[in-house]
């Protein structure tokens, strides 16, 4: 519940505009939650900052083993999300 509220305020916060890449290494790591409604918050999120700067291009570098093994998995929503 803590994870699904935290990402739930970010989304809104980038909704208003606000820059909240500054979370990005955070949200990162959560790329693999177990919460469907949490890891499509989070993809929604990586896919606005994953370009933002140099070091958000970097830390993506570290969810593409998980947008694999969701491409992988027998869940058709998790398939077409990692898409």
């Amino acid at each position: 519940p803590v994870l699904l509220k935290g990402m739930k305020w970010l989304l809104a916060c980038m909704s208003k505009g606000r820059d909240v890449s500054d979370f990005f290494p955070h949200v990162v790591k959560l790329v693999g939650a177990r919460s469907l409604e949490v890891r499509k918050m989070v993809y929604l999120y990586l896919v606005r900052y994953s370009d933002h700067d140099p070091t958000c291009r970097e830390l993506a570098l570290l969810s593409i083993n998980s947008f694999q093994r969701g491409l992988a998995d027998g869940e058709p929503l998790i398939r077409a999300l990692a898409l």
